[in-house]
């Protein structure tokens, strides 16, 4: 089979991926040089990047050598780091928001975008210091009826179509290298909800995941004021850290700053609190806090609880007996892996990746009696 004039391999689409190549074929844009699903690496073209692939140009003066540098006048006339929302989202920044399934980021992200649509205070405590020209949200993973219910019960449906834009499930596919979007989004905030809708690749591959931060990166550089990436994390944990996050830790390298959310008690997750927590932080002081549902079904806003700094997560009372019954299979089993432990954990019912159970590991060993007899598990 040729495509583009490159001979390929025969691999058959998997049936999951047929409908979208349909629909994909009836969009007015370049064709892509391979499959989606990589029967080939995808090489990503430099004028898509701003970036230079390969050796230099052949005309360049080699003398001129600190043109590739700043100068002096440069770094004294560079403004301090500006927000839009004190606090919370910086000016030209790439910034991430983190969680397990369920753990309300959709729900926060909206808050988000009242808030610089509305210029109210985000979560009823941080201030807005400039709104965007518009905001731009791209979210394929939900429904046109699902969101437009939310879009709707937060009163953001009178902004579509002057300072708000949205797409959805039902929406044609759009990507981040569309000369379209790159003319609706100067002057915006982008949020991409989530980022792996967006990524063309193995999302464990480090080199890429630095091809879809390029194409951030040149968002940034094209005009937009800010990106708001959601990503989903491996597991649901007590912590959140920069490296739960799924796939190639390269994703939380080039981010600004990012946040992770999680609930207090998945049990009854309409009541719990979320618990915000800055898992990277650039140029400014984040404590964790938690914000409060309004425990009504029809109620998307959510209000920070005054007094909730430097607050903890709770584990519901499943989350506690989990993690309970894998510190104890640890302690156990100490000279066992981390990649063995966390695939016997697996088989009892117990997630937790290989870097916690090393984690796990460590701070068995360390608090184990000395001269302790390690026993096979």
């Amino acid at each position: 089979m040729l495509i583009n004039g490159v001979e390929l391999k025969d691999n058959p689409r998997p049936a999951d991926r047929v409908n979208r190549a349909d629909r994909e074929s009836l969009l007015p844009r370049n064709p892509r040089p391979f499959p989606r699903n990589n029967v080939m690496p995808r090489n990503p073209r430099p004028e898509q990047l701003g970036v230079t692939f390969g050796k230099p140009k052949a005309d360049v003066n080699p003398a001129e050598w600190r043109k590739l540098f700043h100068t002096r006048e440069d770094i004294e006339n560079a403004p301090d780091p500006e927000y839009l929302i004190q606090g919370f989202l910086q000016e030209e920044s790439i910034t991430g928001l983190i969680g397990p399934a369920r753990a309300r980021k959709s729900i926060v992200v909206l808050n988000v975008i009242h808030s610089l649509l509305t210029g109210g205070k985000l979560f009823g405590h941080f201030e807005v210091t400039s709104k965007p020209e518009r905001v731009v949200y791209l979210c394929p993973e939900s429904g046109m009826k699902s969101l437009g219910r939310r879009v709707r019960n937060m009163g953001l449906a009178r902004h579509i179509g002057e300072s708000f834009f949205m797409t959805s499930m039902n929406s044609e596919l759009v990507e981040l290298e569309d000369p379209r979007l790159r003319e609706a989004v100067r002057g915006s905030v982008l949020i991409i909800d989530t980022a792996i809708r967006f990524f063309n690749g193995d999302e464990n591959s480090s080199q890429d995941m630095k091809v879809f931060g390029e194409q951030c990166q040149l968002l940034i550089r094209g005009g937009v004021r800010a990106i708001v990436l959601l990503h989903h994390t491996s597991k649901r944990g007590e912590t959140l850290t920069l490296e739960s996050g799924r796939g190639s830790g390269d994703f939380g390298g080039f981010l600004t700053c990012c946040w992770g959310t999680t609930l207090d008690d998945y049990e009854d997750a309409y009541n719990s609190h979320s618990l915000m927590t800055c898992v990277k932080q650039r140029d400014f002081r984040a404590d964790n806090f938690k914000l409060s549902p309004s425990g009504d079904e029809e109620n998307f806003f959510l209000q920070y609880v005054e007094g909730s700094e430097n607050a903890r997560v709770k584990l519901g009372t499943k989350e506690k007996a989990g993690k309970a019954k894998a510190v104890a299979f640890v302690r156990a089993n100490l000279t066992m892996t981390g990649e063995e432990l966390s695939k016997a954990l697996a088989d009892m019912g117990i997630s937790y990746s290989v870097s916690s159970c090393r984690n796990m590991l460590r701070a068995a060993k360390a608090s184990a009696a000395p001269g302790a007899v390690l026993t096979p598990g």
